[in-house]
Parts: C-alpha cells; sequence; structure tokens
C-alpha cells in the first residue's frame, strides 16, 4: 500500500555549527586556513627531530656490548742507526782523549747514510766536536743554506743555533769547506764552535760538522781542518770511486796538524800452566 506524501510533510531542515567544547578555541583550525603553509613547515620539524632522535638512539652502542677500542699506528722513524754497522770511515786524532762515539744512520726510505763520528761532550775542558759523513740517496732535497742547515744539525745533538756569522772559506785536504762561527745553546750554557760542510761531489760524499772549544782550549779553524784531515776511508769499504777520492786527498794533506795516533797494541794472552 502506498501513502501519498504532500509537500506539508517535509519540514524545513538547518544545519548549525555545533557548539565549541569547554574552555577550548579552535585556534589550530583558524591557524590551517589562514596559514596553512606555516604549519606544514613546523609538522615537517617535528618530524625531522622524531627521526634524528631516533637514529641517535639506534646508533648508541649496547652497554653489554664489547666496544673495541682504536689503535693508532706510530710511522717508524726516518732515520734509524744500525745496532752493529759496518765502519765506512775511520776518525782518529789526539786532539780529544777518548776515542769518538759512532752512531751509524740509515735512510728507511731514501737508502741515504750518515756516519756520525762525536768527541766528547759540552762542559769537557779540551771541547767537544761532530763529523757527519752523509752518502745522500733518494731522500736529498736542494741544498739549505748556511744557517737552516745547522740549524737542523744542532737540533738534532740537542743544541740550539743561537747565533752564526757569515761563513767563509777554510782549506782542507778535501777542497775548501764553508765555515762559520757559531754559538749554540744546551738551555744552560752558550758554546763557541766553528761549525762547516763540503761537499766532495766526485765521490757523491756530503762531509759537515762542529767543534766547539773548552775552557782548556779555545776552538780554531786550525785544529778544525785538522780534524778533517784525520778523516780517512776505511779498509773494508770497497767503493772504488770513493777510495779514489781519499787517495787524491792523502796527497792535498795539510802541514802542520798532529800525527795520527798510534794504534792500540794487543793485549798478549798468558798460557795456563797444564
Amino acid at each position: 500500500m502506498t501513502v501519498p506524501f504532500t509537500s506539508g510533510d517535509f519540514r524545513r531542515i538547518t544545519l548549525r555549527k555545533p557548539p565549541p567544547l569547554a574552555g577550548v578555541r579552535w585556534r589550530g583550525a583558524r591557524l590551517l586556513r589562514r596559514r596553512p603553509g606555516l604549519v606544514l613547515v613546523g609538522v615537517a620539524t617535528l618530524l625531522s627531530l622524531l627521526v634524528t632522535a631516533g637514529s641517535l638512539m639506534a646508533s648508541r652502542p649496547d652497554p653489554g656490548q664489547h666496544v673495541e677500542e682504536a689503535r693508532v699506528t706510530l710511522a717508524p722513524p726516518v732515520w734509524t742507526s744500525v745496532p752493529r754497522p759496518q765502519a765506512a770511515f775511520l776518525l782518529e786524532t789526539t786532539a780529544f782523549a777518548e776515542r769518538p762515539a759512532l752512531d751509524v744512520r740509515v735512510h728507511g726510505e731514501g737508502g741515504g747514510r750518515e756516519d756520525v763520528f762525536s768527541f766528547a761532550a759540552p762542559g769537557q775542558p779540551q771541547g767537544f766536536a761532530a763529523l757527519v759523513a752523509y752518502r745522500p740517496g733518494a731522500e736529498a732535497g736542494p741544498p739549505q743554506t748556511f744557517y737552516l742547515a745547522f740549524a737542523r744539525r744542532a737540533a738534532e745533538a740537542g743544541f740550539a743555533l743561537a747565533r752564526s756569522a757569515v761563513p767563509d772559506g777554510l782549506p782542507t785536504k778535501f777542497g775548501i769547506a764553508e765555515a762559520a762561527d757559531v754559538v749554540f745553546s744546551d738551555g744552560q750554557a752558550e758554546h763557541s764552535c766553528i761549525a762547516w760542510r763540503l761537499n766532495v761531489d766526485a765521490a757523491d760524499l756530503r762531509l759537515s760538522g762542529w767543534t766547539c772549544g773548552g775552557s782548556a782550549r779555545p776552538v780554531d779553524r786550525r785544529a778544525v781542518a785538522c780534524l778533517v784531515d784525520r778523516l780517512e776511508i776505511a779498509p773494508a769499504n770497497g767503493d772504488r770511486g770513493l777510495r779514489t777520492v781519499f787517495q787524491t786527498a792523502e796527497r792535498q794533506r795539510l802541514s802542520g796538524c798532529p800525527p795520527a795516533p798510534a794504534p792500540p797494541r794487543p793485549v798478549a794472552t798468558q798460557r795456563r800452566p797444564a
């Protein structure tokens, strides 16, 4: 059965805005309508902070997990001393009471070799001295100025180069050396010395060193030249070019220098009675 409807059966329906909750204002909705971009930026920033915090929490090590400590590996020194080297040069003189200490160093990368002879120590009445015979390798760079070269050499020996005069020529059996009056400082006292260097190009040999005076003997250039004069090639050194240079230098030996010290006498062994 169909029941007809009339127009009076329909009532006019009016939608009204629901009343706001007590104590709540619709500022967020107004801000979203007026400035939607600002709201999106704030939301994106908040999400970014949450993601960063989560990453940091995930990267933290577990307290119960073993964490391996970082190990630092030091590179080996460039110059290393040879424990029991075979002598390439000899240096014997009567200018000092004791024989020199010899330190042979080799360059780990370039292959160069330094024979460092050291006489006495600061504070000795006869003074102290050093002589370096350097056979350069691939590590040898361009030549340095006199001051820079001896500032480095002095620092290696534990001194500071306080002052240096202008170098001039010093005759030796190997040729004219470059020498200058210098002052070394060890932090407690200053020492008046003569520093010198000489390149023997024919043998690819670089000689350098210094001689410092003491209370009983001031330093002089003649003593320096005579110390260089006492440098000889070792009998076991088989470098033919180097031996030829030393043979030529022997014919140019300076006059008036002290003679070479007498070789030590062998100690006679006593036979035990049978």
